[in-house]
């Protein structure tokens, strides 16, 4: 009985865990019908054909449920295929990807390149494709040609790299990459840069030791090693002691910038949980170049978001990240005895930024507004201890402070007459098309509502309408949609004065503090010494 126990046994195993072959010279994929894929051993990892929309993406991915987790592509710029599409590890040892059109073939791609020819290949359970020759030597395998992802045995090498992808869903190469450099530093920086020390924005502080690489072992260390394997630094460790073949580690820079370490832990049924067990930099707002030029990063309920700086307008106001652009045209820019009735200045306390200036002395503070007011080439300058750096056009890396330093001023040349006000190309949210008479004294609250989340940022506010509760928002609907006017308030009320009351008290309660102005620059404000540029939307926390 016993016996019989463990023969059913012993088949179930098998079973569920039947050995996979190599694949054979003349194997083939197609998009069609099965196989659509060559599954590892443990049909954890597989390679080949993987639908996504009205396509298909080749490449490995973890393939078990419910969401398959893409780790290698290949010809990542073009990543889809549509159908018709078939893999073959040909009778001469090659891989082709073959695309077909009318019955005939249209194109064909060879997927590796190698001498010589393969005798066969086998998708591995570290997550590793591999092409061996007759000798059963590896000959081509996709651990050597990362895109965004190593993996547990994975090593990058001196001079590698891994790009982002543009998206959670757009596997093409996306903004951001991380390089193991010659140096020994493994750092990250946006593309399309010089990778210079002023593009990065995280390091592993390793420079000056050539000859190290990074390595992601099967025990979950991500280390930087030498060529003897000896530690130099570990990045991240998992606190695993074991080589578990049920949890696979896996480091990835994904499509905003965050370089991050996952374990996937799985049970009997092929379901697994994903731990984040470590990534950098701790902040998206950290992430050089996630807002494109002329703007910069904040929060908004817990979300990332892009605000342009004032003078300049979003690129695509459905894409926020992609930047913004100046809202004037550049040849309005004539005499100097003209600047003042073409341009103005607005000032900000919180924004710096860490671009090279092109000018910079020692002057008062009303020297360096001044400065930059009669500058055509200025479109901001940065006043710091004393000190004037002015900027021209594009400033790429812009930051919202998260304190506000007294000793530091930001003035932003800003056209009179713009193109396109800034900012205003925000999503605007639904406003009611019928607007009830308003008190004024709702208006008024907005610059009450200020005072008290700065002094008391839980205090309970008694009003007598729901609307007043979350009027901030509403006014800022209003704002943006320049509908103010439709506010029914049974008076003659200015409209200028309004949009600028309404402003400041926006300003006033920005949930992110370092956003907020000084009480000194709300007189100033007031009294129109220092004009006021359109806030960014306040938050769920600060309505």
């Amino acid at each position: 009985m016993a016996s019989a126990y463990s023969a059913l046994l012993l088949v179930f195993f098998f079973w569920i865990y039947e050995p996979v072959s190599p694949i054979e010279l003349g194997s083939s994929l197609s998009t069609n019908f099965p196989p659509t894929s060559w599954p590892s051993p443990s049909r954890l990892f597989a390679f080949g054909f993987y639908r996504q929309g009205s396509g298909f993406i080749v490449g490995i991915w973890l393939a078990s449920k419910p969401d398959a987790t893409f780790t290698w592509t290949i010809n990542r710029d073009v990543p889809h295929v549509s159908s018709n599409a078939t893999l073959e590890l040909t009778k001469k040892g090659k891989l082709l990807l073959r695309r077909h059109r009318n019955n005939a073939t249209d194109e064909e791609i060879f997927i590796a390149n190698f001498t010589g020819s393969a005798s066969c290949a086998q998708m591995l359970d570290s997550g590793n494709f591999v092409l061996y020759n007759e000798r059963s030597k590896a000959i081509w395998e996709s651990f050597s040609f990362p895109t965004d992802t190593i993996l547990g045995g994975q090593n990058l090498y001196k001079g590698g790299e891994l790009f982002s992808r543009a998206s959670a869903i757009d596997l093409s190469t996306g903004r951001f990459h991380l390089k193991m450099q010659d140096d020994g530093n493994l750092v990250l920086y946006p593309v399309d840069t010089l990778d210079l020390p002023l593009d990065a924005y995280w390091s592993s502080g390793t420079d000056g030791k050539p000859g190290i690489h990074l390595i992601l072992t099967g025990t979950g260390d991500l280390l930087l090693v030498n060529q003897t394997l000896h530690t130099i630094e570990t990045v991240a460790s998992s606190g695993s002691e074991s080589n578990s073949t049920s949890i696979i580690y896996r480091a990835t820079l994904e499509y905003d910038g965050i370089f991050r370490f996952y374990s996937h832990n799985f049970d009997g049924v092929a379901k697994y949980i994903i731990s984040l067990m470590w990534y950098v930099p701790r902040k998206q707002c950290e992430v050089r170049g996630f807002c494109g030029f002329n703007s910069y990063c904040t929060m908004n309920d817990d979300q990332p978001d892009c605000l342009c700086l004032p003078g300049t307008a979003y690129v695509d106001p459905n894409q926020r990240f992609h930047g913004c652009e100046r809202d004037y045209n550049e040849g309005s820019c004539k005499h100097t005895n003209e600047m003042s009735s073409l341009y103005n200045i607005t000032v900000m306390d919180q924004i710096a930024w860490d671009d090279n200036a092109y000018f910079q002395a020692s002057m008062s503070e009303e020297g360096c507004r001044k400065s930059c007011l009669e500058d055509c080439n200025c479109a901001s300058a940065l006043y710091e201890l004393g000190n004037c750096k002015k900027q021209k056009y594009p400033v790429k890396y812009a930051i919202a402070r998260e304190r506000q330093d007294q000793s530091s001023k930001s003035f932003f040349k800003v056209a009179l007459e713009s193109i396109k006000s800034s900012n205003h190309s925000s999503a605007i949210g639904m406003v009611p098309s019928v607007i009830q008479r308003t008190s004024k004294k709702a208006v008024v609250l907005i610059l009450v509502m200020s005072l008290a989340f700065i002094t008391w940022r839980n205090m309970e506010i008694n009003v007598s309408k729901p609307e007043e509760v979350l009027l901030s928002k509403w006014a800022y609907e209003l704002l943006v949609a320049r509908e103010l006017d439709r506010l029914d308030l049974g008076e003659d009320v200015d409209r200028q004065k309004l949009e600028k009351m309404v402003m400041i008290g926006i300003w006033c309660i920005q949930d992110e503090p370092g956003l907020r102005p000084s009480m000194k620059t709300v007189v100033m404000m007031l009294e129109g010494i220092t004009d006021v540029s359109v806030p960014p939307r306040p938050t769920s926390a600060s309505a």
